[in-house]
């Protein structure tokens, strides 16, 4: 909102900020303009379709020249790199838009989605609803929520069927790098016993609506995520890789039945594939090694941190 944009003098100049699509408001550029900055810096997510550049690049670079002409000194407009969606990983050319709207704060987040701070978004048909950036990026989480985000959206658009649940977010888990946070999470649980759930609890948390008691959501959730990205992660590092897994979705998105396409990429069907990958029957994986420990039992030196938030 224009009545928190600042200026900030600093050692190298006053220098100003603006996010993205600020430079569009003509309201903001214009507040950001009279906080008589020295410099204004400006990250973009400034992303298209491959084929789409490097045009899309050029009309980037004059938004940015109109901006500096507008308040009267040098910006800086620093793009991201690389690619933010996963379907070039798995390999899908996605035919629709995905609208994100960014809410104000937890509890706007919490009042509009009817789910807690641990849930990081609400994806319903093309729109999703996040929780405040600025939140996301305080607990070093919005490059995770948006690659899961993207990754469930691409699934559910680019798949002509419902993956089971497990699947759908363990493989969105699993690309977006999600390891770490899940078992820190997870470690707060751990003094209560294990912390990994069989696949049809899994697919019945994931599935269903959140829980009224908001502690018994929270920890359940997450220990349905943590599980759900074990099979992934075992499935992906031990079965074949994302080649195989790739070849499974392509196979159902052309409408071949699902368990025919895992028979034929895995050698057994959805359920039996679920049962071998059970996270209550196997060890976790730590680092590059897998540990010969019960589930239930702690990793060393196990690293709660953030695990409340």
């Amino acid at each position: 909102t224009p009545d928190r944009i600042r200026a900030v003098d600093t050692p190298l100049g006053r220098i100003g900020l603006l996010i993205c699509a600020d430079t569009f408001e003509d309201e903001l550029v214009s507040r950001a303009a009279a906080q008589s900055p020295e410099l204004l810096i400006v990250p973009y997510g400034w992303a298209a379709r491959t084929d789409e550049w490097p045009a899309h690049g050029r009309r980037l670079a004059d938004l940015v020249s109109s901006v500096a002409k507008r308040t009267g000194c040098p910006v800086v407009g620093a793009d991201l790199v690389g690619v933010i969606s996963s379907s070039d990983l798995l390999e899908f050319e996605c035919s629709d838009t995905l609208t994100v709207y960014c809410t104000d704060n937890r509890d706007q987040f919490r009042t509009r989605s009817g789910f807690g701070s641990w849930r990081l978004y609400k994806l319903q048909g093309n729109d999703g609803l996040v929780q405040p950036v600025p939140t996301l990026m305080g607990r070093t989480l919005v490059g995770h929520a948006a690659f899961r985000l993207m990754t469930q959206w691409t699934l559910r658009n680019e798949v002509s069927a419902s993956l089971p649940p497990w699947l759908e977010f363990g493989l969105a888990g699993y690309l977006a790098e999600d390891g770490v946070h899940l078992n820190n999470y997870a470690a707060q649980f751990r003094s209560e016993g294990m912390v990994v759930l069989a696949p049809q609890i899994v697919d019945a948390i994931l599935a269903g609506p959140p829980d009224q008691d908001l502690e018994k959501d929270r920890k359940y959730y997450r220990l349905a995520r943590y599980s759900a990205f074990l099979m992934v992660w075992e499935l992906i590092e031990h079965r074949g890789g994302l080649d195989s897994m790739r070849r499974f979705l392509h196979k159902v998105a052309a409408e071949q039945d699902m368990n025919e396409a895992a028979r034929a990429v895995y050698g057994l069907d959805l359920d039996a594939l679920a049962s071998e990958l059970d996270p209550v029957s196997r060890p976790e994986p730590i680092g590059k090694a897998i540990q010969s420990r019960s589930p239930d039992k702690a990793p060393v030196a196990a690293d709660a941190a953030g695990a409340n938030d």
